[in-house]
């Protein structure tokens, strides 16, 4: 193919290589093959859950952006945002179904808020998720788990623990969360590092539509 561009009095021939109609078709083949191995490589992996809050566009006018008070309203990040995001921390659909369930029903009463645990003995308190996919293709979740703290009052919840697992239809698991004495730990305003006393909640979801809420009293 030649082209002749004409700028001003001076004219350049620029001259390819022609391509022909079955290379191109063999190409955009190739092209689409290889598109559809990567969709089906990502639908085995989803979700991707957020890692971060999306707030909403008119959140930078209600924010003091000069403050490092993550806890002044409305609040930042997901430990202390009161307001409705646009994609909350933790989100994140899938092309497939889930469901979350305890292993066994009496598991997560072992531990109640009737029953105290001292901080030192935390790591004998393990709760665990059956993950079962109830969809037509397989796919990946992730399980958050999540305490409220009965000494900060700002805190809205605290992550401590995730785990991802990938099923096949109709295929489940158990995921564990074994708690341990730095499991509730948290910073004052004095920069001290300690655990409060108290009845904690806990709560083990997919970010999105299931939450499995337990509590705990720590001595």
């Amino acid at each position: 193919v030649t082209t002749a561009v004409t700028t001003g009095s001076t004219t350049t021939t620029i001259s390819s290589a022609s391509t022909s109609t079955t290379g191109s078709a063999a190409n955009n083949a190739a092209a689409t093959s290889t598109s559809a191995a990567a969709v089906a490589s990502t639908s085995q992996r989803a979700p991707l859950k957020m890692p971060y809050t999306v707030y909403r566009s008119d959140y930078i006018h209600q924010v003091n952006m000069t403050s490092m008070d993550m806890s002044l309203a409305p609040g930042r990040t997901y430990r202390y945002f009161k307001g409705a995001p646009l994609w909350p921390f933790g989100y994140g659909l899938t092309y497939t179904a889930f469901t979350l369930a305890w292993h066994n029903e009496s598991d997560h009463h072992q531990f109640d808020e009737n029953t105290e645990v001292p901080v030192h003995k935390l790591g004998a308190v393990t709760y665990v998720v059956t993950v079962n996919n109830t969809g037509k293709v397989a796919g990946d979740e992730v399980v958050q788990a999540y305490f409220q703290s009965p000494t900060d009052q700002k805190l809205i919840r605290q992550l401590f623990g995730f785990q991802r697992v990938h099923l096949l239809p109709g295929q489940q698991t158990e995921v564990k969360f074994t708690l341990s004495p730095s499991t509730f730990e948290l910073g004052d305003e004095e920069g001290t590092v300690q655990v409060g006393r108290g009845v904690y909640t806990l709560h083990f979801t997919n970010g999105v539509d299931m939450t499995l809420s337990t509590s705990l009293t720590v001595a």
